[in-house]
């Protein structure tokens, strides 16, 4: 299982995969991404979060915090408006939420594919 998720070494498929910080998926030359706007993992995400520099791993954590502040209660990290937030900050914001916002989608797809097997098989149950 460790292996499959990339644990301890890159799995070797995809284990997820995430939007294109470099191009956003607007550059078909983009050598992340290829304009697609998605990049395959390779590692689980504590994984790489366990080999990132400590600085790395902290400006996460204060970032995360920092989203979590504004999603929950409307908290900016600093005082004034969203423009006057870091680029770093506004940055991950936009990532976040367009990861978020993905995932919710697939929940979605799940949900609607879910609901048609479910009235499928009452259909076939009616006969």
């Amino acid at each position: 299982m460790r292996a499959a998720w990339g644990c301890d070494e890159a799995a070797t498929r995809p284990v997820f995969d995430i939007g294109c910080n470099r191009c956003l998926g607007h550059d078909h030359d983009c050598e992340l991404c290829g304009g697609i706007n998605r990049v395959p993992q390779h590692r689980c995400p504590t994984a790489l979060m366990g080999e990132a520099t400590p600085l790395d791993r902290m400006s996460v954590d204060l970032l995360m915090r920092s989203y979590i502040q504004l999603d929950s209660r409307s908290v900016l990290p600093v005082a004034g408006g969203f423009l006057d937030q870091t680029r770093g900050f506004a940055a991950a914001c936009e990532i976040i939420d367009s990861e978020r916002g993905r995932i919710e989608q697939i929940k979605a797809d799940a949900r609607e594919r879910e609901q048609r097997a479910s009235q499928a098989r009452n259909k076939q149950g009616r006969r």
